[in-house]
């Protein structure tokens, strides 16, 4: 059995390819009418609790403590979780337990060993969030597991019926915790990923935060108090907040009312679709700058795109509709919209089988990839980020280049050096570490150091380092300072071939 799977910011699903040759998915092992699973871990007296068992707990202990939206921590060194035993998770350990969960659904109702695995990440992941994904995928049992971006996850389930017509494919993927868009195009020739943007600080929990805040300045107003101050009145908003979002999402009454127990008192819960419009309409709005700079990017116009693919829950929107059809310039209805909550994870499952059956398909499938980041060097003394991109966004993948450094002093024995993956024009940077590459045995001012700098198909970096007058590699140290923030497989004293991570 070869799944696919989609881990979400706050739901995550586990698909296959049936019988019948479609995509479905695996129900919850406890609960057969379930068919996803909350990204939410509680680890504690009762247990080790995740999905929908956190939420049931919830509605008995509401002040337990639960990990939501460990997707978004997978690189924050300052978060850890912390059980009843007293030992502390990261997001990696807890992200694991997700997809171990998952993993246990599958193989309990397919009755099958897990075989080739597709796990989806967001287009807009950097390499240290790739990498930790896959740690996660390790922790968890995988094996043979293959990480795709979400939106080409979409268009291999949409654009099934696409067959080899020449067409222009816009997919708006708007998740939970984070937004992308991707261009991609098809022809005889297959599949291509032209362009990808984003925003990773938007998606459907910012909206229920939004919401939330609107709930906590009216309490805090009428009765004086917080409830977001509060752990457990908070998780308890959160769902009331998610549930209205959903309500006013479809066709309906001009509100959504509801009478709750917020911080020991009661509350008429009371939202607007006025007000729902005046939160979701600047979160899309800044969904369509993405989709005007990825258009830029791949030099096309709105009138170039032959067919727009929405996925991801907050796509059903009714304001995320209007506002890609008004841009698109076509009725709402030429928009495809089909089943966007399970659209990742039915692709996932999709190129999984493919893959098990062809493992060159993903070679093949992987070479149309683009990097979604620019690769830059950041001066270890000014601080400045150099303006020339080693590997520049969008540029088609596997790439690599080659670079020559010079050391400034005669007794300089190490070059040292700090890589960073840049978003858009730069005002978001990831620093993948701050690494000294040394010794040079017989040092000189202006020695030259040559370095070959790669970034694979999964958008994994890799840099390596060679003396080029004595033809031997040069070994590589990360310096203390900078150790939080490269992925665990990269963290040694010293190695030869000067890697920021196996491939």
């Amino acid at each position: 059995m070869n799944p696919g799977i989609d881990l979400g910011t706050t739901y995550s699903m586990i698909a296959h390819v049936n019988a019948f040759g479609h995509p479905a998915l695996f129900p919850d092992l406890n609960d057969a009418g379930q068919f996803r699973t909350a990204s939410a871990v509680y680890l504690g007296a009762q247990g080790c609790l995740i999905g929908g068992a956190v939420d049931d707990l919830l509605e008995e202990v509401p002040d337990a403590q639960v990990a939501r939206f460990v997707k978004s921590l997978l690189t924050r060194p300052d978060f850890s979780y912390v059980d009843h035993q007293g030992r502390e998770w990261n997001a990696v350990g807890l992200s694991a337990l997700i997809l171990r969960k998952m993993l246990r659904d599958a193989s309990v109702f397919s009755g099958e060993d897990i075989g080739t695995t597709v796990l989806t990440v967001p287009a807009q992941f950097t390499d240290e969030q790739r990498r930790a994904t896959r740690a996660a995928a390790l922790l968890a049992g995988l094996e043979d597991v293959r990480l795709i971006e979400e939106p080409v996850a979409a268009a291999a389930f949409y654009g099934q019926e696409e067959g080899d017509a020449d067409r222009t494919l816009l997919v708006y993927d708007f998740g939970g915790g984070t937004f992308d868009v991707t261009l991609l195009q098809t022809s005889p020739d297959g599949l291509f990923v032209l362009a990808s943007d984003g925003d990773a600080a938007l998606g459907g929990r910012h909206i229920d935060q939004a919401i939330m805040e609107l709930t906590d300045a009216e309490m805090l107003g009428r009765l004086g108090v917080s409830p977001l101050a509060d752990p457990a009145t908070s998780q308890r908003l959160r769902r009331v907040a998610e549930e209205a979002k959903i309500s006013l999402s479809r066709p309906g009454g001009p509100a959504v009312r509801r009478s709750v127990m917020l911080m020991g008192q009661p509350w008429d819960f009371t939202l607007s679709r006025a007000q729902m419009d005046s939160i979701a309409g600047p979160a899309v709005a800044r969904s369509i700058e993405a989709c005007e700079r990825c258009l830029a990017q791949a030099g096309l116009d709105w009138r170039d795109i032959d067919k727009v693919m929405m996925t991801g829950g907050s796509s059903l929107l009714p304001q995320a509709g209007a506002a890609v059809s008004a841009s698109w310039g076509r009725p709402a209805s030429d928009l495809s919209l089909k089943q966007p909550h399970q659209a990742v994870a039915y692709g996932a499952a999709i190129l999984a089988q493919r893959f098990a059956a062809d493992p060159g398909a993903y070679t093949r499938l992987r070479q149309v990839a683009t990097a979604d980041l620019s690769l830059r060097v950041r001066d270890a003394t000014t601080g400045a980020t150099t303006l020339e991109a080693l590997i520049a966004r969008n540029t088609p993948l596997p790439a690599a280049c080659r670079r020559t450094v010079f050391t400034s002093r005669a007794d300089q024995t190490h070059v040292t050096l700090e890589f960073v993956q840049v978003r858009g024009d730069g005002a978001a940077e990831t620093s993948l570490g701050r690494f000294s590459f040394g010794p040079i045995l017989a040092p000189r001012a202006d020695y030259p150091v040559d370095l070959e700098i790669g970034c694979n198909a999964e958008g994994l970096v890799r840099v390596t380092a060679m003396d080029p007058l004595t033809g031997r590699s040069i070994d590589r140290v990360l310096q203390e300072e900078s150790a939080g923030t490269i992925p665990v497989e990269s963290q040694r004293p010293l190695v030869a071939s000067v890697s920021l991570g196996a491939y």
